[in-house]
């Protein structure tokens, strides 16, 4: 025949402990106290359209422009002006020394684009119920002392045995 040892914790605190154990793991799954909480507080769940702005920043470069002419060299006498949008071609004529010189400038435009852009979103706006019970908390708060306080003196009065 086997000897069991015997069970150490066999006083009715550790049982009811294990029966509290027991009672939160059985307790209600969280969707079904969501549920209750929508049912209870449905200020809680109204929601509310509201925009959400977005500043974006757009740069764009501007193609360089370009141009071309065709003058003789017995027309050129004097300096000759080309100008196109933002092209600027000078072309002037040197006698002495039997040569042109050409200067051509295109000035590089860069744009900026400032855009703000409104995104609607769904936020859930609280609104606390007008009346506040104070008592009722004050009520409950004393209630739990007063159980926790009845377990103390089950406990000592089974300890002292």
């Amino acid at each position: 025949m086997i000897n069991f040892p015997k069970f150490k914790y066999s006083k009715p605190i550790f049982w009811l402990l294990i029966g509290i154990l027991i009672a939160l793991l059985l307790s209600c799954s969280p969707v079904k106290r969501l549920e209750r909480l929508h049912k209870n507080h449905p200020y809680l769940f109204t929601a509310k359209t509201d925009t959400l702005i977005v500043k974006d920043t757009l740069r764009f470069m501007i193609p360089g422009v370009r141009a071309d002419t065709v003058v003789s060299y017995a027309q050129l006498t004097d300096t000759l002006y080309i100008d196109k949008d933002r092209l600027h071609i000078r072309i002037v004529r040197i006698p002495m020394h039997d040569s042109i010189y050409v200067d051509g400038r295109c000035d590089t435009v860069y744009k900026t684009v400032y855009r703000e852009i409104k995104v609607p979103y769904q936020k859930y706006e609280v609104k606390p119920p007008a009346e506040k019970n104070n008592w009722r908390t004050v009520i409950n708060i004393f209630l739990v002392i007063f159980v926790l306080f009845l377990i103390y003196l089950l406990y000592r009065y089974l300890s002292a045995e």
